[in-house]
């Protein structure tokens, strides 16, 4: 019996080793940094101390349309809110939590941390449609680019944009839908009487998008020579998603079923193969996005049945389209955008995660790991507070913290005050692959809560084994511990325990916020740091059964724009089929 008992012993001793090795990486600490990312871009008052240096904001916001505006994401290193970026974060959040929920919530424990960031999102728009035929679409100006403050010198009024029915606003309206729709499934079982809101609103949201003329919005916003903040190259992406998500979240209401047939056709009409940017899942592009969900969500759907085995050859054309992408030395897939590389990098991850072939999910593993510092080719953590080796002059003015000296300005103090903890910068680009650790440097070294969107469901879904313990830094949803002022650099680590919170224990989302003390920690002052990329112009790819082939390189020209990410400060602009698991 001894003798039974010992090997098993060494038999689950051999497994858990085998495990741990198998997931050098655990994805719940760059997961829980991802979401404290978001917390520290609120805006509002703020319903707990998760993020101790951030403090009440911009609470006058909307008052000259009598609707409360003040809460949200602010949405870069400024604190201008752009309504259509906001939108696809929360639809690619929600979908997220859809797709990889036991991740989140039973590895991770991060259910609540994850709810109460998409909460404040949705809330957010619901109150941004305060009519049936109006939508807000963007808060304070362009020009405000210009201005280097902390978020509580923000107290001027702030211009508010809108659309109406009689104006081209088929997009915003539209992603606006999509991201109140996937909430609604999102909270139909821990919130119903909420989730009922979030699809009233979706529904109201997307007759506006029906009812407008079709079209992209435009924002009359002169203030920086009539530049505008994320403009959309197209509307036909945001119509085809969201009559998918409220196809959904109705539970297959025929009312959206001639909607979403003819939109599903427009796909089958589309080329993903070899097409970067067919295949991008982005802020301004989300036909891939749109194939996957319909074909995770409509597979046993009789309505779906004439488009499945065309959409299964797609997905595995979206696969392939990014894994013959080059990539820079560093490892990570270039030949996409001007800036803000890693945003569509991480897209194409999350991609390549959920349509979960053994190649797709090794090269989605391969590209989070290089943009956290943990691949062979890279061990420059593009993710601030991760690892050893991340930036220390992120783009962010409220993380920064300027201070008078004698006007506020990115140049003082030279350490950057708070560490903006789990934020993925832009890094190297295929027109600047010199990557340069400057505050300055906004087109590598910015954050935005869109970049963030896509990497937060690529890491939920690279969770392969329960997380314990808390987390450095911040609290967990899980953890209650004692208060601290200072975050804790994030250490990858090949087992599945941590050390032990040191922040605050956790309040309700729904309580009242405290003022916080700003009181700082210094940084050490460094000099800024230049790192040259090269892009690999071959690629080898090793599929299942491990043959390779050579892969010819595409074209390194940019297909995008460069619309919306701080342009002002860039002088080249001008599957079930039952409905809980429906997504």
């Amino acid at each position: 019996m001894k003798f039974i008992k010992l090997s098993i012993v060494l038999l689950l001793s051999v497994f858990v080793s085998i495990n741990v090795a198998q997931n050098e990486i655990d994805y719940c600490i760059p997961l829980h940094a991802s979401l404290m990312f978001y917390k520290a871009q609120r805006a509002g008052k703020l319903p707990d101390n998760d993020v101790p240096w951030r403090e009440d904001s911009v609470l006058n916001d909307g008052q000259q349309l009598n609707i409360d505006l003040s809460g949200g994401y602010f949405d870069a290193g400024d604190y201008i809110k752009f309504t259509f970026p906001l939108a696809y974060t929360m639809t690619t959040l929600g979908w997220s939590y859809l797709l990889f929920q036991d991740n989140i919530a039973n590895k991770c424990h991060l259910k609540d941390d994850y709810l109460s960031v998409l909460k404040y999102g949705t809330d957010w728009i619901m109150n941004a449609h305060y009519k049936a035929n109006n939508l807000v679409t963007q808060v304070d100006v362009m020009s405000s680019h210009y201005q280097w403050n902390r978020p509580s010198d923000v107290t001027y009024p702030r211009e508010i944009f809108t659309v109406d029915n009689t104006q081209p606003c088929t997009d915003v309206a539209m992603q606006s839908a999509s991201a109140l729709a996937v909430a609604s499934l999102v909270f139909a079982d821990t919130n119903p009487s909420y989730s009922t809101q979030l699809l009233n609103k979706a529904k109201s949201l997307y007759s506006l998008g029906k009812a407008c003329p079709l079209g992209t919005m435009a924002v009359p916003d002169y203030s920086d020579h009539g530049r505008q903040g994320y403009e959309s190259h197209g509307y036909e992406d945001e119509l085809i998603w969201a009559s998918i998500c409220m196809y959904l979240a109705t539970g297959r209401s025929t009312t959206y079923l001639s909607d979403l047939t003819n939109n599903l056709k427009k796909l089958q009409g589309r080329n993903f193969a070899n097409d970067i940017w067919g295949s991008m899942l982005s802020w301004d592009s989300k036909y891939s996005a749109s194939l996957l969900m319909s074909l995770k969500s409509l597979s046993s759907d009789p309505n779906f049945s004439q488009f499945l085995n065309n959409f299964q050859s797609k997905s595995n054309d979206i696969a392939q389209s990014w894994i013959n992408q080059p990539n820079f030395s560093n490892g990570i897939v270039s030949g996409i955008a001007k800036w803000g590389n890693n945003r569509y990098a991480m897209g194409g991850a999350f991609l390549a995660a959920v349509i979960n072939t053994p190649a797709s999910k090794r090269w989605a593993t391969e590209q989070v790991n290089c943009v956290l510092g943990q691949c062979p080719a890279n061990s420059k953590s593009f993710v601030i507070g991760y690892g050893n080796n991340y930036a220390q002059f992120p783009h962010h003015r409220a993380a920064h913290n300027p201070l008078p000296n004698p006007s506020l300005s990115e140049n003082y103090p030279v350490a950057t005050t708070y560490k903006i903890l789990g934020a993925l910068i832009g890094g190297p680009s295929i027109e600047n692959s010199t990557y340069e650790d400057a505050r300055k440097n906004y087109q590598q070294n910015e954050p935005a809560i869109d970049y963030n969107a896509a990497f937060t469901g690529a890491l939920a879904a690279l969770v392969s084994f329960e997380h314990s313990g808390g987390y450095n830094g911040n609290p967990s949803s899980f953890q209650s511990t004692t208060s601290s002022t200072t975050s804790t650099t994030l250490q990858p680590t090949s087992t599945s325990t941590s050390s032990q919170s040191t922040t605050s224990s956790k309040t309700s989302t729904s309580s009242q916020p405290t003022t916080i003390s700003t009181s700082t920690t210094s940084l050490p002052t460094l000099s800024s740091t230049i790192t040259t990329y090269q892009t690999t112009n071959t690629k080898t790819t090793t599929s299942p059964s491990t043959s390779s082939k050579p892969i010819s390189t595409p074209s390194t020209t940019s297909r995008l724009t460069t619309n919306g990410e701080e342009p002002s400060e860039d002088p080249t602009i001008a599957s079930g089929f039952t409905l809980k698991s429906s997504i």
